[in-house]
């Protein structure tokens, strides 16, 4: 047996060891952990840079040194810049003409690698602001600067600038009062060099060019935000920036100006650049660009370079199938109604059992997925609904609605138009009363949703119109009958709707009174499907009529992205689209994009002999769109007549120079197009070239 002894001594010290121990062992611990969070935090950068790809580039906005920012300057490897605003000084350069701030565009010193970039960037302010502003801002601005509330000690030089603040803000008030709008913009100007020395030295330079050559402009600079204000000169602006503001008709075309090049990086070739100074082909993303929608508009006289040679194709629909075949190659289907005789098939396609030529030709890998639908032959039972069960569920109602009003205006159409209110009256009565015996509907669909039978029916279970006959003949049974309590008027609308579906069903048996043939709208697997009515072209009022039709079909097929293609619109009148204005607006919400396609611009909307007005690019505003200038994800417009010139300035609120005017009203430039694209601010105009 042994013993060990232990003083006191070695006991402190063994607890002082164990004490040390313990925290050393802590403090390990620690550093693990903030080592881990290190290494998350890297790990975690690492994922975003690698996503951005900021070292690999090397390039203008993510140089392989970063950049560095002080009060001043910003520096990047052995090269400094600044950035400055470009002021302009209030009352003056009222009277320059369009494109006046290309003076502002420095010239560049040789001395030090001098390079100076004049950049400029613009929106239109939003309405609800814009009214804000003049109601409120101008209004304290202008009282502000009135005499009661002047300093004794103003001079006359103080005075002259207040009332040239109130001159300025008076008359961009009036521009408000005359629906101009207000546009919000920077203008800066980047001075890089091999020092500061050489900055400054060009800084200098250019304010005394601006003060001899136009007075009341200044660069300034502003110390202490040139990272935020680098960084607005890489994106498009947002928010409301308010350094520059100025009215339309002062801006006077610049948001029509050749703005940038089209070099979209998923972007197809469109044709050639003019009216820029740089030229090149012009690569554009057709498809994503779209948006919600899309417009393309040109007379007959417009083409695409090697296919004037067909004297049935229009400019529009080959902007159009070229737009079609970029949305099939981003992996959707289009779905196109066409009016105006466009086909576009292999070269041994047979239309309709003739033996002829197809106006061109698309590559065979593309025939096999590509359908076709004569509608002239009926197809279409005018009495289905059609809906998708799941976007659709709560719209069951709206559909009924505008299945109503959609064969209410087929009478009416069928009849030559002559229905009166009163009569479409009663015709709606009849057709309620007869989807409720057929259980389609009930007297209370809002409280009992799930007895509505609208949709997903068997097509060969939908009563046809012919049915509806013995609904009309009954009614007029039961007036004649009740003659007693009945108004003779009553007795004559009753026929005269019997006698308008007799007719219908005697002249176009085939379209009228058909059971649905075409397949179930869901199951179409096809790229690009084509539903031409031209064919009843001579008969404005059944292709109208078929339109209606065909738009709750193709509607129901189509899957988010999927697009709708509407070829030689100013056919329809905007009475007929009206009906499905709702539905139209249901799809954009549901995410299915619609291009509209216009063989006129603004020609062609009233029919005297007829008491019609058929659509066109203007007179569909409320219809199809809200605005011209925001509401399409881009533009294609060809060349336009004065008359069209005049409307197109109304719409989007400005007066155009002489030189933008004889541009967009070149007739003698059959392959000229102007493209313009609100989201990124592009303008250009091309001379249309590409293979379709």
């Amino acid at each position: 047996m042994s013993l060990t002894l232990f003083d006191k001594k070695d006991i402190k010290n063994k607890s002082e060891n164990y004490s040390k121990t313990k925290n050393s062992k802590k403090k390990e611990k620690m550093k693990q952990k903030e080592a881990r969070k290190q290494v998350k935090k890297r790990k975690k950068l690492q994922k975003k840079y690698k996503k951005e790809n900021i070292r690999e580039k090397n390039n203008a906005f993510a140089p392989l040194f970063g950049y560095d920012y002080t009060p001043s300057y910003i520096y990047s490897g052995n090269r400094y810049a600044t950035i400055l605003k470009i002021v302009n000084k209030f009352g003056t350069n009222h009277d320059g003409s369009f494109g006046w701030f290309v003076n502002l565009i420095p010239e560049s010193n040789e001395e030090g690698n001098v390079i100076t970039k004049l950049i400029e960037a613009d929106k239109p302010i939003d309405s609800k602001k814009q009214d804000e502003i003049f109601k409120k801002e101008v209004n304290k601005i202008i009282r502000g600067h009135s005499e009661e509330n002047a300093s004794k000690s103003e001079n006359e030089g103080d005075k002259t600038i207040k009332e040239l603040v109130v001159h300025d803000v008076l008359q961009a008030s009036r521009a408000d009062a005359k629906s101009k709008l207000a546009i919000d913009s920077f203008i800066y100007v980047m001075i890089t060099a091999d020092t500061p020395y050489h900055v400054s030295k060009q800084l200098r330079k250019i304010n005394e060019n601006y003060k001899d050559q136009i007075n009341g402009v200044q660069a300034m600079s502003v110390a202490g935000n040139q990272e935020k204000m680098f960084k607005n000169l890489l994106e498009p602006p947002k928010g409301d920036k308010n350094d520059y503001t100025w009215m339309s008709d002062e801006f006077a075309g610049n948001d029509h100006a050749v703005r940038r090049g089209l070099d979209d990086d998923t972007g197809v070739s469109v044709g050639e650049l003019t009216q820029d100074y740089t030229g090149g082909q012009a690569l554009m993303s057709l498809y994503n660009s779209i948006g919600k929608r899309a417009v393309v508009g040109a007379y007959e006289s417009s083409s695409i370079y090697q296919y004037d040679g067909y004297d049935d194709l229009t400019g529009s629909s080959l902007w159009g199938q070229r737009i079609a075949n970029d949305a099939t190659v981003h992996g959707h289907r289009v779905f196109h109604i066409v009016m105006n005789g466009f086909e576009y098939g292999v070269d041994d396609f047979d239309v309709e059992g003739e033996d002829k030529e197809t106006k061109f030709v698309c590559p065979p890998s593309l025939e096999r997925d590509i359908g076709r639908v004569d509608l002239s032959k009926g197809n279409l039972n005018p009495i289905e609904m059609f809906g998708d069960s799941v976007r659709d569920k709560d719209n069951k109602v709206q559909i009924f609605n505008t299945n109503l009003n959609k064969i209410k205006h087929m009478f009416k159409l069928m009849s030559g138009r002559t229905l009166v209110p009163r009569q479409t009256t009663m015709l709606e009565e009849a057709l309620v009363t007869f989807y409720r015996q057929k259980r389609m509907w009930t007297e209370q669909p809002e409280k009992y949703p799930n007895e509505l039978r609208i949709y997903g029916l068997k097509s060969e279970t939908v009563p046809k119109m012919g049915a509806f006959t013995t609904q009309l003949t009954d009614l007029v049974l039961k007036n004649t009958s009740e003659k007693t309590y009945k108004i003779d008027d009553d007795i004559r609308d009753a026929r005269h709707l019997e006698t308008v579906m007799k007719n219908a069903l005697s002249k176009y048996r085939a379209i009228v009174n058909t059971t649905t043939t075409l397949p179930d709208p869901k199951s179409i697997e096809k790229l690009q499907m084509y539903y031409d009515l031209s064919k009843l072209s001579n008969d404005s009022e059944m292709m109208e009529a078929q339109f209606l039709n065909i738009f709750s079909y193709v509607m129901t097929a189509c899957e988010k992205g999927d697009v709708i293609m509407f070829h030689g619109l100013d056919k329809i009148t905007t009475e007929t689209l009206n009906v499905i204005k709702g539905r139209i607006d249901t799809a954009t919400r549901q995410g299915i994009k619609l291009v509209y396609l216009f063989d006129t611009i603004g020609g062609s909307g009233y029919s005297k002999t007829e008491g019609l007005e058929y659509a066109n690019l203007f007179n569909t505003e409320g219809l199809l769109y809200q605005s011209l200038d925001v509401d399409f994800g881009y533009t294609v417009l060809g060349a336009m007549t004065l008359k069209d010139l005049e409307l197109y300035q109304e719409k989007v609120k400005q007066k155009l120079t002489a030189r933008l005017q004889s541009i967009l009203t070149a007739t003698n430039e059959p392959y000229q197009y102007q493209i313009r694209r609100p989201i990124d601010l592009t303008s250009v105009i091309v001379q249309g070239q590409f293979f379709v």
